[in-house]
């Protein structure tokens, strides 16, 4: 745990020996030696506590392993400078004391600035820096500091981040959770059976039956299918651990198969590979929102997961069963929650009994997956808007698609993924073949939330599967929601262009 205390009087010896060790006194901006009388009229000021000189000694555990200065430049503007004892660099902890204490100066100030000089070789203090949403500043006139030749100058970004993800709502939802609450009936109720009833209109499917969760959703789906032990079921490398959970849950076997390397999708061909006479259901995911499709066999049942896409191409009505994900980043969300639709009154049945433990025999099967009355109000807002939501993200992924598409003619190394009617766009995947960490690292020091979208859950299993190995490797998600505002988007073009044309520079 690291921590900030100002400077003390008793402080002064060691900070002098700090200040001019060989390694402390290379990464100051003058590297020379301070003098005693120098260096005491330097504290005397610093522990008057004055706005002009403000000094902490870096903690870890009690143990002092460096210090952290704010000097006032000029009106609000303060100049940071930072050393870590030799032995604490490369840890992370700059970029915990920087953040610590632009937070305490901003809790006392208002409307600060604060600047840095980094010595242009000094990378771990350029790596920190970014790191505490410092952007390096190429043009200066309007500052009125003096850059040395030899220094890069970061200024911190006081813009909030751009999340990868961020949650759409409104007063609607608010209302709508104040009328639940009011009534008294907060678990499972009417608001589900209205939901419920909303789902099957969407969908045209004859049964939907809301659940906790979309892992409870695949649980409740294999049992109702009768899915057990030494049974197999196939789904895509390249998938959500959930899926993988829900079979180990039954007792089965998961058994993984590579994906297209356009829409990311199992194919009836890689299938074909797999099958086998254990071979009880295949579980198909639309993958980012691109509609997967999924030739009918004799005696494998079908499970449509349509946590990333519904309604477009008839997303949710595939298959003996479509299950979908309601969890708080999906396009549309309840918090948590899930639901199992079909058109088959056996399974139905099965599903509405089995998310309920209530009154029933002892099972380890038979579980708590009942989604509350609280969760469905907020369900039932977003389904009420859940078209307009379709429409907006399509909105950004077009906006996305015009602005990077000549990068995609420029590097061999990106791509953008295919655009096309059917699609909904619940992730913008984009593919860097290279460099991919630094990337990633590049970009969010930007204050732009990007992400691996998929989690690999093969480990060294994945060397078997080549298309859902490039695409785990390779595949980075851009924020694309409703609320992403047009000049945030800008923003976010602006450092991808910028974070691709460093990487191919380098």
């Amino acid at each position: 745990m690291i921590t900030l205390r100002r400077l003390r009087e008793e402080d002064a010896k060691m900070i002098f020996e700090w200040r001019n060790s060989d390694f402390i006194k290379n990464l100051g901006s003058q590297q020379r030696e301070v003098s005693w009388e120098e260096h005491k009229k330097w504290v005397e000021e610093a522990v008057q506590h004055t706005d002009n000189l403000i000094v902490f000694v870096i903690e870890v555990e009690n143990k002092a392993i460096g210090q952290l200065t704010f000097k006032k430049a000029y009106e609000n503007t303060y100049v940071i400078s930072i050393y870590l004892l030799k032995e604490y660099i490369g840890q992370g902890l700059g970029t915990k004391a920087i953040n610590s204490g632009i937070e305490i100066l901003s809790e006392k100030y208002e409307n600060i600035s604060v600047a840095a000089f980094v010595i242009k070789t000094n990378l771990h203090s350029q790596r920190a820096f970014e790191k505490a949403n410092f952007i390096r500043i190429l043009e200066a006139k309007s500052l009125r500091i003096n850059i040395p030749n030899d220094h890069y100058l970061y200024m911190h970004s006081n813009k909030k981040k751009i999340p990868h993800n961020r949650l759409t709502f409104g007063q609607e939802e608010i209302d709508a959770i104040s009328r639940v609450v009011a009534t008294g009936y907060w678990a499972g109720g009417k608001k589900v059976q209205e939901v419920e009833k909303k789902l099957c209109e969407l969908t045209q499917r004859k049964y939907s039956i809301l659940v906790s969760s979309g892992l409870s959703a695949l649980r409740l789906s294999l049992l109702a299918l009768d899915i057990k032990k030494n049974d197999e079921v196939l789904m895509p490398a390249y998938c959500c651990v959930a899926l993988v959970n829900a079979v180990l849950s039954v007792g089965a076997t998961p058994i993984p198969v590579d994906i297209s390397p356009i829409d990311f999708n199992i194919t009836d061909e890689n299938i074909n590979q797999h099958i086998s006479d254990k071979t009880k259901a295949i579980i198909g995911v639309n993958t980012f929102g691109n509609p997967i499709s999924l030739k009918i066999r004799k005696n494998i049942a079908i499970i449509e997961d349509c946590a990333h896409g519904l309604l477009k191409a008839n997303m949710g009505n595939k298959g003996q069963i479509s299950i979908s994900s309601f969890y708080a980043t999906k396009f549309v969300g309840s918090g948590e929650g899930g639901v199992v639709m079909t058109d088959d009154s056996e399974i139905a049945e099965f599903v509405r009994d089995w998310r309920d433990y209530t009154d029933k025999k002892p099972s380890a099967k038979r579980l708590n997956d009942k989604m509350s009355d609280l969760e469905a109000a907020i369900l039932a807002t977003q389904l009420h808007r859940i078209e307009d939501f379709i429409i907006k993200r399509e909105e950004v992924a077009r906006r996305y698609y015009e602005m990077l598409k000549e990068l995609e003619q420029k590097y061999t190394f990106f791509s953008l993924p295919k655009f096309h009617h059917d699609k909904v766009w619940y992730r913008f995947p984009i593919r860097v073949r290279i460099k991919q960490k630094e990337f990633v690292e590049k970009v969010s020091s930007k204050n732009v939330g990007i992400a691996k979208p998929i989690e690999n859950w093969l480990e060294n299993e994945i060397e078997k599967f080549p298309n859902a190995k490039a695409a785990y490797e390779e595949v980075i998600s851009l924020p694309i929601y409703p609320t992403l505002r047009l000049e945030e988007q800008e923003l976010v073009i602006k450092v991808i262009m910028e974070s691709l044309n460093h990487i191919h520079n380098e």
